[in-house]
């Protein structure tokens, strides 16, 4: 799922894309793909699910991120989701729209993988005995 998307001129676009807990950056240039460049990339904003191919490599700053051969959209993100900068903070919000509160907030989602853990572990240790 994109989180990010910056771009640096009309030929280089920089998306951060997060899975599982897990962040990478995927660079984008257009001289490294075989698909028209600026209609694909006008499509795809953040919260959008996408398929990437390409291979490792590392930007001008150092950071490891993917330069993609081809990217698909797999599945377009009907409503914008905020700004990981700004985060969710209205805490009606983050109580109705729980699925948004686990997409933004990684600690959020961490402590739901942790309690699912921990309950597993009690579980299992009480079926031992």
């Amino acid at each position: 799922r994109i989180h990010a998307k910056r771009e640096s001129g009309s030929k280089l676009i920089f998306y951060d894309v997060r899975g599982e807990g897990v962040k990478i950056q995927v660079m984008c240039n257009a001289k490294f793909t075989d698909q028209n460049f600026e209609e694909l990339h006008s499509q795809i904003k953040r919260g959008d699910i996408i398929g990437i191919t390409g291979f490792p490599g590392k930007t001008k700053m150092g950071e490891l991120s993917i330069i993609p051969r081809q990217v698909q959209l797999l599945s377009p993100c009907l409503h914008m989701l905020p700004h990981l900068h700004f985060g969710l903070k209205d805490k009606e919000t983050r109580f109705r729209q729980r699925y948004l509160d686990l997409i933004i907030n990684g600690n959020v989602r961490d402590k739901f993988i942790l309690r699912a853990r921990l309950i597993t572990y009690l579980r299992r240790f009480m079926d031992e005995l």
